[in-house]
């Protein structure tokens, strides 16, 4: 009988992303996640991929972020210039096991970092690489300790999500694409006082169902995820008006920011605040360059067995998530080094009139 690893490993490597003889294929993985590791490489061997595997540790990345000057993590890694040359697939199986370290790294450190990855990401975009992110390897004990997560129900509620059927999620997803990829004026409200207004460009819209296909790549879709399940657009840039109070609070350097506030104006974002940890979020906006102020993108969520608080909130179906920063991976036009959303789990969603998403349901 296949281990848990295995089969994981065999739906990422052949169907989620169609792995191939003689494609290359780097797997990223930190001690905890070695056994997945161990059966995404040999996966791919059995497909006659040409799999590298590359080890990180909690020490070694929160020893570089001290011992390095942040002139040096603006530098960009010649390694990652130089796989984005010749690797067609990343997978990515988690960060470090521990984020509660992070509280102690100054965020100019972080954003220096961003700045330093950005060339590596613009590469990527460049020649189409292709990844997969399994946030199985972000579940651990000292994450659901960092943010105050019912480690066993979280864990239950990613198993869970994963095993929905792409087919499910895609037709979920089928339903929403001709409304989000319309040319209209759209109004998100929530009953703790959010109103923001925004216009769609008729922007093609990605599916985001567990399987990147040919239908996905002609879309510019050069990722996927498990568990998966949202449907996201680029919005039009310049048009949004309101305020926007999130209320899921969201992860990040290993707090949880409660609260969270956007204010626009003219298109602008001219008020950032939150409830709680509000430097968790202001430092890497203030580091950060390029079209950091801009809206760039909407997303709702399809998965009926995900579940908002925990990290990715994007997903469970009836959220609504909007980001702002970097948006050119769904064929948006902001181009900045760093990128950030929050989500909102009892939205009202009207485009053009329509009423999509009701309190938090999607009203289809």
């Amino acid at each position: 009988m296949a281990t848990t690893e295995e089969r994981i490993a065999s739906r990422v490597i052949n169907e989620c992303l169609g792995i191939k003889g003689g494609d290359v294929v780097i797997i990223s993985t930190y001690p905890h996640t070695i056994p997945l590791a161990n059966a995404m490489a040999l996966e791919c061997y059995r497909q006659d991929a040409d799999p590298l595997t590359v080890l990180d540790t909690d020490e070694v990345f929160y020893g570089h972020m001290n011992m390095l000057s942040e002139e040096s993590l603006r530098t960009t890694s010649e390694h990652c210039l130089g796989l984005a040359d010749y690797t067609k697939y990343y997978i990515w199986l988690g960060g470090p096991e521990d984020p509660a370290p992070m509280r102690d790294v100054p965020s100019s450190k972080f954003s220096a970092l961003f700045e330093g990855e950005k060339a590596h990401w613009d590469k990527n975009l460049e020649v189409g690489n292709l990844s997969a992110g399994l946030a199985l390897g972000q579940v651990t004990p000292e994450r659901a300790r960092a943010y105050g997560f019912d480690f066993e129900a979280w864990k239950r509620m990613v198993e869970d999500a994963i095993e929905v059927s792409p087919k499910e999620l895609s037709d979920w997803g089928r339903k929403l694409e001709p409304i989000l990829g319309v040319s209209g004026k759209v109004r998100v409200t929530a009953p703790n006082g959010t109103d923001l207004r925004f216009e769609l460009g008729g922007r093609t819209p990605q599916i985001f169902d567990g399987i990147l296909d040919e239908e996905d790549m002609k879309r510019g879709s050069l990722g996927v995820g498990l568990p998966s399940g949202d449907v996201e657009v680029a919005i039009l840039e310049q048009t949004a008006e309101g305020t926007v109070l999130f209320d899921v609070p969201t992860p990040q350097l290993g707090v949880l920011i409660k609260d969270m506030r956007w204010v626009f104006e003219g298109g602008r974002l001219v008020k950032l605040g939150a409830g709680e940890n509000e430097d968790a979020v202001r430092g890497l906006y203030e580091g950060a360059s390029g079209d950091k102020d801009r809206l760039g993108s909407l997303t709702v969520g399809v998965n009926p067995k995900a579940k908002t608080g925990f990290l990715d909130s994007a997903i469970p179906r009836g959220a609504v998530t909007l980001g702002i920063g970097d948006n050119r991976e769904l064929g948006g036009k902001n181009e900045s080094d760093w990128g950030f959303a929050g989500t909102l789990s009892r939205a009202t969603l009207v485009i053009d009139g329509t009423v999509v998403v009701k309190e938090g349901s999607i009203n289809l």
